[in-house]
Parts: structure tokens; C-alpha cells; sequence
């Protein structure tokens, strides 16, 4: 039997909701944690950062296999198997997910597989799944305790909403899931595409970019704007664009889709290029990689007043709360970067708060971007232009550290890469220029953005970072570099 009560009802079990649900119970409070599927985890776990991170570790893999020559040695030719490489993806899915139920249910937290609707700020309507999912990856068990078979209601206290987000289709190109794929479709591929386009140069067209050029696949990169990844820098844009095109991938800017049509197998796009000349292309499989929107399209947010941003997106303060009280949200149904580690944070600030201890709101700036592969990259902070533009900010100065003269960049056979310092002065006090800012690009950045957070988040100032010792020979040295170069006292620069 389910209970019918809880102190916190959390409906989304990705990783804002999970992530809710851990801590809360930690803290002594009956949680429920609702979903449709039945294994928790959500888009995250299931078809977005891990198993995209999976298939990434293997193309990486091979590519350093194949720069093995160069150093000396010499083996058989390396083949990716496409079913065990899908096999593998979705071993490693399988076992984050069997962790994750298994410490839910350690905590106490009730699973329940079901469609959830709030009736009001304490009643959860469940609903039984339409077509009751069998589990995504063979070898899991269903966490649930309970997949409804019947309409039921459960109460509590407090109620969080982590419904997270979906693949934005755009009308100029509808996903059929045959030719014209979305991500979901793109991981779960049991072939490898002679060739593919790929519309959209977020993190999402860029990691896949990465794993089908790696796999050998004649990849083309389109992005409708003027440049790639158009959340960082334009510096950090042009040595991605760089490097992607070393290693072979087409990328085409200013690009207007006016129609794709789809054959038995292939895919053509007809746009218009920054020419204003009618072009198309054709390939094996096009992935629409065109960002995410929020699940916020449900009639009884509107009906309870929960309100919600231009976006679409449910308006909360910084500890989570909404606008009819007892009611929270987290995630990518709020304002802020989409991403899983910025909804664990918030997370464990909802749970603190609903517990009534003392706790410090997400730091939006200082909340990290990372895309993986190929178009390694990271941003933590402002930006010069946004430092700028900060009125509380003066003196703002950008320094920049190219990675050419790294050791181990060198070993990677990999010349392309740089660091980006932004420092400035409060315009209030009478302090040390400190960091505001960092954006990285190259082979193993993302390993250091941690240190990146902690600098800008602690207002460290310049001075004091470029002190730290960085271990020699690192990658992460770079960053030591690009602090002394910051600090005036450049050591292994120009």
C-alpha cells in the first residue's frame, strides 16, 4: 500500500528532483518522488549526460589510439562495433541507475511510477502511466514501489516541481525519429551513419559532432547564427571552430532552413546561406540539436497561479519557492543555465529550506557551462562584455593564455586551445583587481573549472590566485600560467 501523506511530494526524478528527494530524506522528512518512468534518473541519466559522456570516453579512446603512431606505437587496426558500443552506453546507464534506486531506497524515499497533476498546493492527482514503460535498459529493475493501475491522490506538505525539459522542435524541421532524429534518437543509434548533419552548435550539436566525427562520420555542422556556441566567447567560438575543422567537420554559419525532406535513406536540407544562394545538402541521418524547452505546458500550473516567466518558465525566489506557497520548483523549469549541476544545488537548497534551516541561495554566475569532446570547453562567470556592462564592476581586463606551449596539450598532438582570465574592481570599494570570470577551450579543461568556481565565487583576487602552485606537467599548469600572465608576472609567456 502507498501512503497517502508525506512531508514533500517531488514530482520529476531528474537530477533537481532526485537530488530534492536525497536530501530532504536526510534530513528526516517522508518523501515521494514521482515519475513516468520507471527508474529514476531522468533526461540526464537516461538519454542525456551520462550516456552521451559514455560514447564521448570511447571516441576519445580511439582517437588517441590513432594518434599512438606518432609516438611510436604501432598495433592493428582499431573497428568500433556499433552494437557493442550501444551495448556499452547503455551498461553504463544501467548501472548509474541501479546506484541511484538503490540509495533512494536506502533514504527512505517512496518511488512511484505514474503521471502526476496538483490538484492544489498539497493534493498530487496520479495518474497511471498510458503505455506502462518497460525498463529502458535490460537488467534493470523498475525502482518503483508502486506503478499505479488506477487514479489515485496522495497529500503533502510541501510540493516540488522538477518536471525538467524536452527537445525544442522547431517547425522548419519536425522530428519523424527515422531520417530527422532528436539526441534521444541520435544515442540509441545501433548503426554509425556514413554522414549526418546536424543543426543546432550548443553542447548537444557539438559533443555529437565530436562522437559521429570521431566514428568517422562525414559530419556537417549547421548553426543559424553568425558563430558556434553562441553562450561563450567569440574568441572561445573561433578556436572551437578551429579545431572542429581539423578534424574534419564542415561548418556552416548564417544558415536559414527552408525545408528537409526525407527519402529512404537519406535526409536532404534546403536552406538559404549567408549569400542569400539557395543550397542544399544530404546525408545519411540529420539530428536536430536546436535546444531544449520547458514541461511547463500543463493546465494546472495556470489553474493554481503558479506564475511564469516570458519563457515559460515557473518564476521562483533564490531558495525555490513560487508564487502560491508550499509550492517549489527546480530545474529546468526555472530561470537559469539548463543544467544537471546547477538542479542538484538547488535541490539541496529546497530541501534545507523546507526543513527551515539556514541556507545560501544557487550562485548563478558562478554555476559552470562545460561541453565535452572535441569542442572541449568551459565558462564559469562573467564574460568581458558582461563584466562590462556590470555597473557595480570597473577596470575590467581580459587576458588571454593560448595552450600551444603546454607539455602535455603537446602529448595530446593537440596545438589548439586557450585560457581566458577576466578580472575587474568593485566600483564600491577600494579593492584588488579579482577574477570574474574564466572561459577555457582545449583538450582537459574541463577538469579545472572546479578551481575556476572556487576563485570567482570567493572573489579571490588576482594576485592571491596566480600564488596557487599548480602541479607540473598538468594541463591544469595552464591555468596557473594564465593567472601569472593576469598578474602581470608572466612565466611560460610572452
Amino acid at each position: 500500500m502507498i501512503n497517502t501523506h508525506f512531508d514533500i511530494a517531488v514530482i520529476g526524478a531528474g537530477p533537481g528532483g532526485y537530488a530534492t528527494a536525497l536530501r530532504a530524506a536526510s534530513l528526516g522528512k517522508s518523501v515521494v518522488l514521482i515519475d513516468s518512468r520507471q527508474t529514476p534518473g531522468g533526461v540526464c541519466v537516461h538519454e542525456g549526460c551520462i550516456p552521451s559522456r559514455a560514447l564521448i570516453h570511447v571516441t576519445q579512446l580511439k582517437r588517441r589510439f590513432l594518434a599512438a603512431s606518432l609516438c611510436g606505437l604501432h598495433g592493428n587496426h582499431l573497428e568500433i562495433n556499433p552494437q557493442e558500443l550501444l551495448a556499452y552506453q547503455q551498461e553504463t546507464v544501467a548501472s548509474m541507475v541501479t546506484n541511484l534506486a538503490s540509495l533512494l531506497s536506502a533514504r527512505g524515499v517512496t518511488y512511484i511510477q505514474a503521471e502526476a497533476a496538483l490538484v492544489d498546493s498539497h493534493t498530487v492527482c496520479l495518474l497511471p502511466v498510458d503505455t506502462v514503460k518497460q525498463p529502458i535498459h535490460e537488467g534493470v529493475e523498475a525502482a518503483g514501489d508502486s506503478a499505479l493501475d488506477t487514479e489515485t491522490s496522495i497529500t503533502a506538505d510541501d510540493v516540488v516541481l522538477a518536471m525538467g525539459s524536452r527537445t525544442n522542435v522547431i517547425p522548419t524541421l519536425p522530428i519523424s525519429h527515422q531520417g530527422v532524429l532528436s539526441s534521444t534518437d541520435a544515442l540509441n543509434l545501433s548503426y554509425t551513419p556514413e554522414s549526418a548533419i546536424i543543426v543546432g552548435t550548443g553542447d548537444v550539436g557539438l559533443e555529437f559532432a565530436s562522437i559521429w566525427s570521431d566514428l568517422g562520420v562525414h559530419v556537417t555542422l549547421i548553426e543559424r547564427g553568425p558563430r558556434i556556441l553562441k553562450s561563450s566567447t567569440r574568441r572561445i567560438s573561433a578556436t572551437l571552430l578551429r579545431t572542429l575543422r581539423k578534424n574534419g567537420v564542415t561548418v556552416l554559419t548564417n544558415i536559414s532552413i527552408d525545408d528537409v525532406t526525407e527519402q529512404t535513406d537519406s535526409v536532404q536540407l534546403s536552406y538559404t546561406d549567408s549569400h542569400n544562394n539557395q543550397q542544399t545538402l544530404t546525408a545519411q541521418v540529420l539530428l536536430s540539436a536546436t535546444g531544449r524547452r520547458p514541461n511547463t505546458d500543463f493546465g494546472w500550473i495556470q489553474a493554481l497561479g503558479i506564475q511564469c516567466t516570458e519563457t515559460h518558465r515557473i518564476s521562483t525566489d533564490p531558495y525555490g519557492r513560487t508564487s502560491v506557497d508550499h509550492i517549489w520548483a527546480v530545474g529546468d523549469i526555472t530561470e537559469g543555465k539548463q543544467v544537471a549541476h546547477r538542479a542538484y544545488a538547488q535541490g539541496i537548497v529546497i530541501a534545507e529550506g523546507i526543513a527551515g534551516l539556514s541556507t545560501t541561495p544557487v550562485n548563478n554566475m558562478t554555476v559552470p557551462l562545460v561541453t565535452f569532446g572535441l569542442a572541449e570547453n568551459s565558462s564559469v562567470g562573467l564574460t568581458a562584455e558582461e563584466a562590462r556592462l556590470d555597473t557595480s564592476l570597473c577596470e575590467v581586463i581580459e587576458t588571454s593564455y593560448p595552450l600551444t606551449g603546454n607539455a602535455c596539450v603537446a602529448m595530446e598532438h593537440d596545438t589548439t586551445g586557450i585560457i581566458t582570465i577576466v578580472s575587474a574592481r568593485s566600483r564600491d570599494t577600494d579593492s584588488d583587481p579579482y577574477i570574474v570570470g574564466v572561459q577555457m577551450a582545449g583538450p582537459g579543461v574541463t577538469d579545472f573549472t572546479a578551481e575556476a568556481q572556487e576563485l570567482i565565487g570567493n572573489h579571490i583576487s588576482v594576485h592571491e590566485a596566480s600564488q596557487l602552485i599548480h602541479p607540473h606537467p598538468t594541463i591544469s599548469e595552464a591555468f596557473g600560467e594564465a593567472l601569472l600572465l593576469a598578474d602581470g608576472r608572466p612565466l611560460h609567456a610572452r
